[in-house]
């Protein structure tokens, strides 16, 4: 056979509510994520850096402080969260314990 083929597949991360995709050249797949839930994670993220330059907690004391309230983090781990925007709920709200933040107003997002 003179030319030879690649198959490429796809692959898709599928969320409770939607499966979203998205092909690269290589045939690979990167997952994507809808506009609107990386807008979210993205002032998610903004705030949780802003209020911990507020009081002056930086990424090696957050992780301690998250100990305290049983989540094991590094400072690593909390910088490439915080650098991506994407992080569970929980590790949110074990932030706002630590920040002594009693609740968030979306409109502060």
């Amino acid at each position: 056979m003179k030319y030879a083929y690649k198959l490429y597949l796809w692959r898709c991360t599928v969320n409770r509510k939607m499966a979203y995709m998205q092909s690269n050249l290589h045939g690979g797949c990167t997952v994507g994520m809808p506009a609107k839930e990386k807008e979210w994670g993205d002032r998610a993220r903004r705030f949780l850096k802003a209020e911990l330059k507020r009081v002056d907690i930086g990424y090696k004391d957050l992780a301690e402080r998250l100990k305290a309230h049983g989540m094991e983090e590094t400072e690593s781990g909390i910088a490439s969260k915080l650098s991506r925007g994407t992080f569970a709920v929980s590790f949110f709200l074990a932030c706002l314990a630590v920040l002594e933040l009693e609740g968030v107003r979306l409109e502060d997002l």
